[in-house]
């Protein structure tokens, strides 16, 4: 990674249990654009990209409706909104969210805490990529601080452009916001 402070990239060349990726997060003022090219795996598990997984705050909105809780496939989603924070599908792809009551032990993370179930109300956003993907990719943006409606308007006019995502290069421009 490098950062001048204000500004920042990440990248990591992933290589796990027959699973690779090629992925890429660039920080800018107001905004995170992550990519993701190359993802390639041999396992029959799903393969899945993860955008956040918390504990569930107040109403999920996606594109502009108030879900109701349960588990769902978006096929075209453009933004889903949570808690203050904007994830912006440029491509309108499929996304699943889930934004309901899961039970769990701590134990699963580490053996020497308690098995107790505990319940609590998580929401998850995620991308499939299927069992034995070939060279999938992906593109978000993450907008941090920012009502529902402030995530629709930054969606229809958005600053950052996907300039290349293959294996080979990955690469984004943000645009001087438009007023």
């Amino acid at each position: 990674g490098a950062s001048d402070g204000r500004l920042g990239v990440a990248v990591i060349d992933l290589n796990n249990a027959s699973t690779t990726a090629r992925k890429a997060w660039f920080l800018f003022e107001d905004e995170m654009v992550a990519l993701g090219a190359g993802i390639t795996s041999a396992h029959a598990n799903p393969v899945r990209t993860a955008l956040n997984q918390c504990l569930l705050k107040g109403p999920v909105t996606a594109d502009g409706a108030t879900l109701a809780r349960g588990r769902r496939t978006l096929p075209a989603a453009h933004w889903v909104h949570h808690d203050g924070v904007g994830y912006v599908l440029p491509a309108k792809g499929p996304v699943s969210l889930e934004n309901n009551a899961r039970t769990g032990s701590w134990q699963r993370v580490h053996q020497s805490v308690s098995p107790t179930p505990l319940s609590r109300d998580i929401f998850t956003l995620w991308l499939e990529h299927g069992t034995r993907p070939n060279d999938e990719s992906y593109s978000y943006i993450v907008v941090p601080k920012a009502s529902a409606s402030e995530v629709a308007s930054y969606a229809a006019s958005s600053p950052i452009r996907v300039l290349v995502n293959t294996e080979a290069l990955q690469g984004v421009r943000h645009d001087p916001m438009r007023a």
